[in-house]
């Protein structure tokens, strides 16, 4: 390991920057071509499969018409009672003129409907006779009269569908179907219509795609009735060799299969592959060339850079100047300088944040000791005031004192709404202080709700709300009503009402769209864009985030009458 080091080290930089250019760029672009190369055979592949599949698909649809189509002439035939009872007695006994007449009538009829049919055969299983009924005309022909005809039944088991069914008989394709009684499903008769060959022919040619390739129909029985190109086949091979797609189902009377030889989905593949090997090559080519290139011009300055900054005074960091070096190389030099007073810089602003925090630390615990001198001196100021028998300022120092202590819990998120009223009641006593009989508040609690944990100093906000854009600049009385109850669905109900002067229009509408804002969103209070109301979006946005979706507050006023803030929130305990 150290002498494949050594021996590494002692490489030129220009074959080593060869060999870097060519790991980078040539390694990728071969494992890119492969990559791209076998993408390209899946996706060619692939698009082969689905081609196919659809085409299938599409002959599927194609097939069921047909066989509709075959189906609704022998339901017509089966539902005409005339052609019905004439095929019954020529069971019997070959009929007469009048049922040849009927059954020459009704044959001709569906021949001229249905052009994709060249003959249609009506036979009886006990007579010898069979009427034939062609575009020429109608004839009798008897059983074995002409062998090529291949005139024969086709017998099925009661469990196998008999409406309509196809079957090969020599060279031809015949849709068969069996009249039997509706009593006791005897067969009184079979008719079987030829199809015309070459619009199925038409259909399956269409579905070719490379060479070699074969097409089937099936029957429902899995049988070949007939083959594209033309040939004889009695048995499907499905080896490997093959690549066998089908849209057949079990409940469909004539479906459709293919067969592609594999060598041939491959073949017409490889010239797209080998598209993008000769890509890949090409750019591999490039690759090495770039590279040699590349490392000649990158060396070059770099090399003769080196050899000066071996002569570098390193407190000064001063290099004789290149009166050949390039551009890059001149850069490189100054910025070498410009980088150690960086880092000089960088170690002084390092040292000046660490002293700033330690300020800001200390500053903190100074903080923390301001309130608590003010909390002692109010208690001093109680003390005085019960010394000297003035029991208004022990009453308003000792709720502003507990109204601090209650602010400073900064450890307790919640409380339960009866220390939460306990908390406001302090607040209120200093404003009945203020305002002396003009105001009063009614408490409408119920006693279950109390015990629920609401956030603490949840309704503080909204009585200063109150005192300040309600009750300020308004003559008479002033009324503040708080009603608490809890719901069947187990929510907690907080209405704060004012009898105040209420809120403009204006300005109402301004407040409940910043309210609607913050329930279709999750954006929270932005401290730079405080309104005059930040109470109430605060509050809103302390149960938003604090309780369960489409809990919050809603706010309401009449102007000049009174204003109304409903919180609805979760009941706990």
């Amino acid at each position: 390991m150290a002498g494949a080091k050594g021996r590494w080290e002692s490489v030129s930089l220009r074959k080593k920057l060869v060999l870097v250019f060519l790991v980078v760029s040539l390694l990728p672009t071969l494992l890119m071509t492969i990559i791209g190369s076998l993408a390209t055979y899946r996706r060619a592949y692939e698009t082969t499969m689905i081609l196919n599949t659809e085409g299938l698909n599409w002959a599927r649809d194609q097939l069921h018409l047909y066989a509709g189509e075959m189906t609704s002439m022998f339901y017509a035939l089966q539902l005409d009672r005339d052609f019905r009872n004439a095929v019954e007695r020529w069971d019997y006994d070959s009929g007469t003129l009048q049922d040849f007449a009927t059954l020459r009538d009704r044959l001709l009829t569906q021949l001229n409907r249905h052009s994709s049919i060249s003959s249609i055969t009506v036979m009886a299983p006990d007579s010898d006779t069979v009427v034939v009924a062609e575009r020429a005309g109608v004839r009798l022909l008897r059983v074995g009269e002409e062998p090529e005809a291949l005139l024969d039944l086709f017998h099925r088991s009661e469990e196998e569908q008999t409406n309509l069914f196809f079957k090969r008989a020599g060279q031809r394709v015949l849709a068969v179907h069996d009249v039997r009684s509706f009593e006791d499903r005897k067969l009184l008769g079979q008719i079987q219509a030829e199809i015309r060959l070459r619009p199925l022919e038409l259909l399956m040619e269409r579905l070719l795609v490379v060479q070699q390739e074969q097409i089937f129909l099936l029957n429902d029985e899995g049988e070949v009735v007939h083959a594209y190109p033309a040939e004889e086949v009695e048995r499907l091979d499905e080896s490997d060799s093959w690549v066998v797609f089908s849209s057949r189902e079990a409940r469909d009377k004539l479906g459709i299969m293919k067969r592609v030889p594999r060598r041939e989905i491959v073949r017409s593949i490889l010239p797209t592959v080998f598209s993008g090997l000769s890509v890949g090559l090409l750019s591999a080519i490039i690759a090495v060339i770039a590279s040699i290139l590349l490392s000649a011009l990158i060396s070059r300055p770099v090399t003769r850079l080196a050899e000066r900054v071996k002569n570098i005074e390193l407190q000064t960091l001063v290099l004789e100047e290149d009166q050949h070096g390039s551009d890059e190389v001149r850069v490189l030099e100054q910025r070498i300088t410009l980088f150690v007073e960086r880092i000089r810089e960088l170690i002084r602003n390092e040292y000046d944040m660490k002293m700033q925090a330690r300020l800001a630390q200390i500053d903190a615990l100074q903080a923390q000791v301001n309130p608590h001198f003010l909390h002692n001196t109010l208690q001093l100021i109680g003390s005085i005031s019960l010394a000297h028998d003035v029991p208004e300022v022990y009453r308003i120092s000792s709720a502003l004192s507990k109204l601090m202590r209650y602010s400073m819990a900064f450890e307790a998120h919640f409380v339960s709404l009866d220390e939460e009223l306990q908390n406001l009641e302090n607040y209120i006593l200093i404003q009945k202080e203020r305002f002396a009989d003009r105001f009063s508040l009614d408490l409408s609690v119920d006693s279950q709700v109390r015990r629920c944990l609401v956030p603490r100093l949840l309704l503080q906000p909204l009585a200063e709300n109150s005192f300040k854009h309600g009750f300020s600049g308004k003559s008479g009385s002033w009324v503040l009503t708080i009603t608490a109850f809890l719901d069947e669905s187990n929510k907690v109900h907080i209405i704060v009402r004012d009898n105040g002067k209420g809120i403009d229009p204006s300005t109402l509408d301004q407040l409940q769209s910043q309210l609607r804002a913050r329930d279709s969103s999750t954006t929270l209070l932005n401290p730079l864009r405080l309104s005059e109301h930040i109470g109430l979006l605060n509050t809103h946005d302390r149960i938003r985030l604090s309780y369960a979706d489409g809990d919050g507050l809603q706010i309401g006023c009449v102007q000049g009458e009174y204003t109304e803030v409903r919180l609805t929130l979760e009941g706990r305990t």
